[in-house]
């Protein structure tokens, strides 16, 4: 795993009021077909739950890559930041990314195409749900931006990416993962291997927007450098049993429409801060 890349947030205006701290970090889950997928973010608003915000602008503005942060890699929103303490009902990540604009973007081999948020130029991703800041003690939750749901390839080769993001939060320290190995016969010529993890056992394995089950994560299968072994990782997982379903259709899932993908699945339990083998063999 890459070293996580801390990031020095001044929180000097909250100074009076912080009684907790939080790390806050983001990672994703692949998108199919691209080299690199920047967006960049200009600050955190976190909402508290009696109606207040904490607001904290990055200056300058943060070009993240999010196809590199994938089987267990993150990079710091916010380090070490003072925040009142309490119940948090939203966090809005404030990006710019402009259809005239290019600050964020997408690499493929055929070259790069603006990625854009289908309004204002300075705008936000929210993420919904409520955490947690104890009072005098420091927690770390972890961002997982799912980009297989979040970027809309175009059909027209030419046209730029549109993002409409999904995303989830975790307590990373409360956080497991599964990974493993696969077997080289399982991948022939053509395949766009993957692997989704579903929560619950037993569960019929659906595509991304499809109208079954939807996956929590997913993540690529890549060969590792020198040994060529095709393995994985799916990280950041909360404690629970899990469906784990492997396909080599994941080229052709299109979170628009209900695709008919092919999986092989088994089934594991995640623990926190442990990694759950599980080859597909």
């Amino acid at each position: 795993m890459r070293p996580l890349l801390p990031v020095l947030i001044c929180t000097a205006l909250l100074a009076a009021c912080e009684d907790g701290r939080l790390d806050l970090a983001i990672a994703d889950a692949p998108v199919d077909g691209a080299t690199a997928v920047v967006v960049r973010f200009t600050g955190v608003t976190l909402e508290h739950q009696d109606g207040d915000s904490e607001r904290i602008d990055f200056n300058p503005p943060r070009d993240i890559d999010l196809f590199r942060l994938q089987g267990g890699d993150s990079e710091l929103l916010l380090s070490d930041a003072g925040l009142p303490s309490g119940t948090y009902r939203r966090i809005r990540l404030r990006v710019q990314a402009s259809r005239n604009g290019g600050e964020s973007y997408v690499e493929t081999a055929q070259g790069r195409r603006t990625l854009y948020l289908p309004s204002n130029a300075e705008s936000s991703l929210t993420l919904e749900g409520s955490f947690e800041l104890p009072e005098d003690e420091k927690v770390s939750y972890t961002i997982d931006f799912d980009l297989r749901r979040s970027v809309r390839e175009p059909e027209d080769s030419t046209a730029d990416y549109v993002l409409r993001p999904a995303l989830r939060i975790v307590e990373t320290d409360r956080a497991g993962a599964i990974g493993g190995a696969v077997a080289a016969s399982r991948v022939p010529n053509g395949c766009t291997p993957a692997v989704y993890a579903y929560t619950g056992g037993s569960i019929t394995p659906d595509d991304v927007g499809g109208s079954g089950a939807q996956p929590l994560t997913s993540t690529r299968v890549e060969a590792q450098l020198g040994s060529g072994e095709l393995r994985y990782q799916l990280a950041f997982l909360p404690e629970a049993r899990y469906t784990v379903a492997f396909t080599c259709d994941a080229l052709r899932d299109d979170p628009a429409r209900n695709d008919d993908l092919r999986f092989v699945t088994q089934e594991a339990e995640v623990r926190a801060g442990r990694t759950a083998t599980l080859n597909f063999q």
